[in-house]
């Protein structure tokens, strides 16, 4: 597991990563290390020493965790830590029948969840829109404002109340730095190329000297 620090030298940010199957533990570590700094815990234990100890920006979690790998205990019991003592932002793995679960999940804080099997796009997706939340929240706090959640019912569109979020943050940095791609991106704490797949998906023009 990587040594315990803040950021690595190149000031990214840290995931990390829960999960008992070696298989796909190692499989989202390496989708995810070209990016961010991986931590590796395989249960609760592992987990909450790397939590302790770093600036966890995003955990990606299994919930089936042991000792207790057929029930969400220890998962949960994870989640509880994260929601009571960091800004640590939450994705869930979870598989198809497990709906009870993720919903319990959910109404603990957590951000989002990915299904299984695992696609690794949507996993570095995921991890962004986490970050982007994280800083923002992380500025509200800044600015003397108390840290809002954003939350639903999950049948009154919890997808599109975080994508209407995402669209007046990012709108509002685009803004404030005059549509600079470069820098706007890195406030915000994603990739130019995704920045440009927001300005995209949300129909917005931009200048061609916005770089």
């Amino acid at each position: 597991m990587t040594d315990i620090k803040t950021a690595d030298k190149e000031g990214r940010h840290n995931v990390l990563v829960v999960e008992d199957d070696i298989a796909l533990r190692k499989q989202v570590c390496f989708a995810v290390e070209r990016y961010y700094t991986v931590y590796e815990a395989q249960n609760r234990r592992e987990a909450v020493r790397a939590l302790k100890n770093s600036d966890i920006a995003v955990a990606i979690l299994d919930l089936g965790l042991p000792p207790a790998s057929n029930t969400p205990a220890e998962g949960l019991k994870i989640i509880d830590y994260i929601m009571d003592n960091s800004e640590t932002k939450i994705l869930v793995l979870t598989g198809q029948d497990s709906e009870e679960v993720t919903a319990a999940s959910i109404r603990r804080g957590v951000f989002d969840y990915i299904a299984k099997p695992v696609n690794m796009e949507k996993v570095l997706y995921a991890i962004e829109r986490a970050i982007l939340f994280r800083n923002s929240e992380r500025q509200i706090g800044e600015d003397g404002v108390k840290q809002i959640y954003v939350s639903a019912k999950l049948g009154d569109g919890l997808q599109s109340i975080r994508e209407e979020a995402e669209r007046k943050l990012i709108r509002k940095v685009l803004l404030e730095n005059n549509f600079n791609i470069y820098k706007s991106a890195r406030i915000i704490g994603i990739r130019r190329e995704n920045l440009y797949y927001f300005i995209k998906k949300f129909g917005w023009k931009i200048m061609r000297n916005a770089v």
